[in-house]
């Protein structure tokens, strides 16, 4: 499976990252308002508060 680590969640981001779900990819998102992450964890993404993470 792969996995794509997300930086930046809004008008166009927040859409590409569902349609990436949709297609069970697995997704951590990073945002720096923390809150924009949450419908997409709801959705099955991983998020952090931590952009350096996402490269781990």
């Amino acid at each position: 499976m792969a996995k794509i680590g997300w930086i930046g969640l809004g008008q166009m981001g927040t859409p590409m990252v569902e349609n990436l779900l949709k297609a069970s990819v697995d997704v951590t998102v990073y945002n720096r308002s923390f809150d924009k992450t949450l419908p997409l964890v709801e959705k099955g993404a991983k998020n952090t508060k931590n952009v350096e993470e996402i490269f781990e």
